[in-house]
């Protein structure tokens, strides 16, 4: 899986800081979106937002939790600054011993 299809999976895990990273990106997409054309902005902003469920719902499942878990009412903030499980939980392996796995 490249690292586009993976940013835009809903599949997996992702941890603390790759889940701030993303959430940066997506910060910048969005400031950039008035410079696009109007019939650009739509299919850009969709995709944005995909991008940040997929993103959510992969630190919903680094902390062992289920993605729907977004849908609660300040649980972002417990996604924000908690910690993941250690080791594998049922939505697979941590993001870095995936990593180190495929080195």
């Amino acid at each position: 899986m490249n690292t586009l299809t993976r940013a835009f999976s809903f599949d997996g895990r992702i941890g603390l800081a790759g889940c701030w990273l993303s959430k940066l990106i997506g910060l910048a997409v969005y400031l950039c979106l008035p410079a696009f054309h109007p019939l650009l902005r739509l299919p850009l902003l969709l995709a944005l937002i995909w991008f940040l469920l997929a993103c959510g719902t992969k630190r919903c499942h680094d902390r062992g939790n289920p993605g729907l878990y977004l849908l609660i009412p300040f649980y972002a903030l417990v996604m924000a600054f908690g910690r993941g499980d250690a080791g594998a939980n049922a939505y697979g392996l941590k993001a870095t011993a995936v990593a180190q796995r495929k080195a």
